[in-house]
């Protein structure tokens, strides 16, 4: 059984993981877009 203090950190740590991960993907996909457009303007 695990303790309720316990359980309440890693629901926590992989809620954040998970915003860290939205971030991340959305940083890239960002980047990925921003590489396109200077792409698109260098033809």
């Amino acid at each position: 059984m695990v303790p309720a203090a316990q359980s309440r950190h890693t629901g926590s740590s992989r809620a954040q993981s998970q915003e860290m991960f939205e971030k991340k993907s959305q940083n890239l996909g960002w980047r990925t877009a921003l590489r396109g457009f200077e792409v698109a303007c260098w033809r």
